[in-house]
């Protein structure tokens, strides 16, 4: 009120001004006066009863997803009051992997929490990365895998160890463990492989000499 004072002499100008709080719009007055007019003047030429109202602002919550995956959240996309509280949860396609979010929300975590405090719109980003595949040989010998890279997230990559002549597979080491040949192998993150040959002395003949002794 302007001016502010406990009564009003007849004839006095009063300007009211009605200030909402954060999240809240002015809505019009109410009582002897009605009406948008905001500030509003007001000739004292008798008593008046006036009321302000105010009502929450709507604002709109909308996804979207970039990729395989599925955002599942608390309340549905929509409109909602200021500062309503929601909680998102992002979960990625079996093959694929969350990224983050993007739009008005910056944030890496699957599940995160994102208030309403204006419009917003917010975008789960899910991808299929590439992986590295490192294979290493101890001994003389070749792996070849079934696939050419890059290896995608959760491709089956098959391995096969093939010795040279002499020689013999002995078994996985690494990420990849234990003698099956071929090696089934899931590319869910960065593998290192060992290939181990040994030499293959199965089929080797031993021999003994024996010379005569000879004494004089």
């Amino acid at each position: 009120l302007s001016p502010t004072l406990a009564s009003y002499p007849a004839g006095t100008l009063v300007t009211m001004t009605a200030v909402p709080t954060t999240g809240w719009r002015f809505t019009g007055w109410g009582g002897d006066i009605t009406g948008m007019d905001n500030p509003l003047q007001l000739t004292m030429d008798h008593a008046y009863a006036v009321q302000a109202t105010f009502a929450p602002i709507l604002v709109n919550f909308t996804t979207a997803v970039e990729g395989s995956g599925v955002i599942s959240s608390t309340l549905p996309p929509g409109s909602y009051p200021y500062g309503t509280v929601v909680t998102l949860m992002a979960k990625p396609a079996s093959d694929h992997l969350f990224l983050g979010w993007a739009g008005d929300l910056a944030d890496t975590q699957a599940t995160t929490t994102l208030i309403l405090d204006g419009d917003k719109h917010v975008t789960a980003r899910f991808g299929r990365p590439a992986h590295a595949l490192n294979v290493q040989i101890t001994g003389q010998g070749t792996v070849a895998a079934d696939v050419a890279a890059p290896y995608l997230h959760n491709q089956l990559v098959t391995l096969t160890a093939t010795p040279n002549a002499g020689w013999r597979f002995a078994g996985w080491a690494g990420d990849g463990q234990g003698q099956q040949n071929p090696l089934a192998l899931t590319m869910d993150g960065d593998k290192t492989v060992v290939a181990t040959f040994v030499v293959d002395a199965s089929g080797t003949s031993t021999y003994s000499l024996y010379l005569p002794l000879v004494t004089r």
